[in-house]
């Protein structure tokens, strides 16, 4: 028998300000929607229309709250996760549930911290004389 692999990786940009919410345990949750556009041919009119995508991700502890503190809407944000698919209520739920969360925020929030990109990990910041963070 070979080996499976859920595996996914999402790339688009954020479609709404994170909202960080805390379970019954005390843990930081969030939930976040990532927008992914790209062009089909309608057969009618042969032209191409802008489409998109919505996919839904699960994100939580530090993860979570770094989110809700620094991420907002319209940020291209990246997903490295696994693909879950939950029944509710007869209804079934596809999202993934993230291991590495990446963005690059398009305008700064008011804050004076430096901004993680993911996870409580920060990018560094202090440049050398050739202007290279290395």
């Amino acid at each position: 028998m070979g080996i499976n692999v859920n595996s996914v990786q999402i790339i688009g940009r954020l479609g709404n300000d994170i909202e960080v919410k805390t379970s019954q345990h005390g843990d930081a949750y969030c939930r976040l929607s990532i927008a992914t556009n790209y062009s089909q041919k309608n057969h009618e009119t042969n032209q191409y229309e802008k489409k998109t995508d919505w996919i839904s991700v699960f994100a939580k502890g530090k993860t979570a709250e770094n989110l809700g503190q620094y991420a907002q809407k319209g940020d291209v944000i990246r997903v490295d996760g696994s693909l879950k698919i939950r029944e509710k209520n007869g209804t079934y739920e596809m999202f993934v549930m993230p291991f590495r969360i990446e963005w690059e925020s398009m305008k700064p929030k008011e804050t004076s911290a430096p901004k993680p990109t993911q996870g409580g990990f920060t990018r560094p910041t202090q440049q050398n004389e050739d202007g290279l963070p290395f």
